[in-house]
């Protein structure tokens, strides 16, 4: 996909999860892989060229992607207001404790005719989100101020007490006060599936079972893993 820029999210503190496991919780690993490879892998599959890791901590890195560290960082908002020199014509910001199904991501990186954001609406049966969440925002170079606006506004916020969260943006950008948990405006596109975040170590023991279910190679795959890992030719 040329001229789309994706940025993955990964420069929190993780305060919640309290580096349970002894990781941060974007190196949660589902049968395998973790949860931030497999978001750049998905990305790569759909053809995205340029794929960023936004984060201050090393550990993060990922073969194949860039590597960017942000000036700020206190919250989301401020860690993607921070990324401003690298947005391109299309940028879409994910987020790196988040399990992507391929669909939410293939809806995501359809571009945008100015801003749009992407999340749960409610309490889904799998999710930890509560009322709901945002998960990507997705955004053309010529809507840039307008998601500057909305970021300043949501760290002034998040300097106030509140949580500086994508969700914050989002309500910015349509004008809700940013403390109120409703979705209007046409800019709102709904994920109903099983994409959902990490935030604590109780989301993780509660669901990892069921994502490790629900991510698990069809049969005719796991037969044909076997099958050629039987047959290779041996190397000293």
């Amino acid at each position: 996909m040329r001229n789309v820029h994706a940025l993955i999210l990964c420069a929190g503190e993780g305060e919640g999860w309290n580096n349970y496991l002894g990781i941060p919780k974007q190196l949660i690993e589902i049968n395998g892989e973790t949860l931030l490879a497999r978001t750049a892998r998905l990305l790569k599959e759909c053809g995205v060229g340029r794929v960023t890791i936004v984060t201050a901590d090393e550990r993060l890195a990922i073969k194949g992607c860039a590597v960017f560290e942000p000036i700020e960082r206190r919250w989301v908002a401020e860690t993607l207001l921070s990324t401003r020199p690298l947005w391109d014509d299309c940028t879409v910001a994910f987020l790196g404790d988040v399990c992507y199904s391929p669909q939410a991501i293939s809806q995501a990186l359809a571009a945008p005719e100015n801003v749009r954001v992407h999340g749960k609406l409610g309490r889904h049966p799998e999710s930890s989100s509560g009322w709901g969440e945002i998960f990507v925002v997705s955004f053309r170079k010529r809507a840039a101020e307008r998601i500057v606006d909305a970021a300043r506004a949501a760290i002034r916020h998040a300097e106030k007490g509140g949580r500086g969260k994508l969700c914050q943006l989002y309500r910015a950008l349509n004008g809700i006060p940013l403390d109120e948990h409703r979705v209007e405006g046409e800019i709102f596109h709904r994920i109903d599936d099983y994409t959902d975040d990490f935030d604590t170590p109780r989301d993780y023991e509660r669901t990892i079972r069921v994502y490790e279910e629900v991510l698990k190679p069809p049969v005719w795959k796991r037969w044909a893993s076997a099958i050629n890992a039987r047959f290779a030719p041996c190397r000293d």
